[in-house]
C-alpha cells in the first residue's frame, strides 16, 4: 500500500511539475540532479475500530531541492504549489488506454493522450511507428513487422499484429485510480531544503478466508478521502 501512495505522489508531481523536475523515491548515494523532489516515508500506523474495520495513516516527507542552492523565492513558490498538487492523488489502480498496436503505461487517463501513427515507407516493405503524446512526437521506430517494435517509455506494443498505415489511432479506455486526500499539510526550510509534509489515510477491511484461515486486507468501497 505504502509503494501504491509512493507511486500516486510520483504520478502527481510529474503531471504538475513536467520530466524537468526529477523524482526519487529511493536513497541516493551520490548527488542528486535538481531540481527534484524525494519521496520519503516518515511513519505509518494502524488502530482497529470495530471489528475487522481499520484506520491506516501514512505520513510523507517531500523534499524539494531548487534549482538554486537555498533559492527562498522558488522554494516558497514550490511550497505553496504543493499545497493544491497534493491535496489529492490518484492510486495506480486505474485501467490502462489501449489499441490494436498497444497498451499504455500510465495507469491512469494519461493514456488516452496517446495516440500511434503508422506511414509505409518507400520501399513498401518498412514502416514508420509513431508514438504521439498529446500530440507530441515522442517516439518513432521504423520496422518491417511489429515483432520489431521496441517498447518504449508510454507503450508496450503488441507484437503479433499487422501493421496498417494510419493517421493517428488513439488509445482509449483509460480511468484513473482511486482517490486519495492530503491532510495535515505543512512545511518547513531545513538546510535550504523544502521538507513538505503530509498525510493520507484510509479505512481498511480485513476479511478472512474460512478455509484457509489466510488473512486479506481488503478496501470498503475503494479508498476513502478524509476530511
Amino acid at each position: 500500500m505504502v509503494n501504491d501512495l509512493i507511486n500516486g505522489i510520483s504520478i502527481k508531481l510529474n503531471q504538475v511539475f513536467g520530466d524537468e523536475y526529477r523524482i526519487y523515491t529511493n536513497s541516493v548515494t551520490q548527488g542528486l540532479t535538481e531540481p527534484c523532489f524525494f519521496i520519503a516515508v516518515v511513519d505509518s500506523s494502524q488502530a482497529q475500530l470495530i471489528g475487522n474495520r481499520y484506520f491506516r495513516q501514512h505520513s510523507f516527507d517531500i523534499h524539494y531541492f531548487p534549482a538554486s542552492e537555498g533559492d527562498n523565492e522558488e522554494i516558497l513558490s514550490v511550497a505553496s504549489e504543493l499545497f493544491e498538487t497534493l491535496e489529492y492523488i490518484n492510486l495506480p489502480n486505474g485501467t490502462l488506454a489501449s489499441n490494436k498496436y498497444a497498451t499504455a503505461k500510465f495507469p491512469d487517463d494519461r493514456g488516452n493522450s496517446l495516440k500511434i501513427v503508422i506511414t509505409v515507407n518507400e520501399d513498401e516493405e518498412t514502416y514508420n511507428v509513431i508514438t504521439m503524446y498529446n500530440d507530441n512526437i515522442v517516439d518513432t521506430q521504423t520496422v518491417s513487422s511489429a515483432a520489431e517494435l521496441v517498447d518504449n517509455d508510454y507503450l508496450t506494443f503488441i507484437k503479433t499484429v499487422e501493421l496498417v498505415e494510419t493517421i493517428g489511432l488513439p488509445l482509449t479506455g483509460g480511468t484513473n485510480g482511486d482517490l486519495i486526500r492530503g491532510t495535515e499539510m505543512r512545511y518547513e526550510k531545513i538546510d535550504g531544503v523544502l521538507h513538505f509534509f503530509v498525510n493520507y489515510n484510509m479505512f481498511l477491511q480485513k476479511d478472512i478466508t474460512p478455509e484457509d484461515d489466510m488473512e486479506e486486507i481488503i478496501y470498503t468501497g475503494g479508498v476513502k478521502i478524509n476530511e
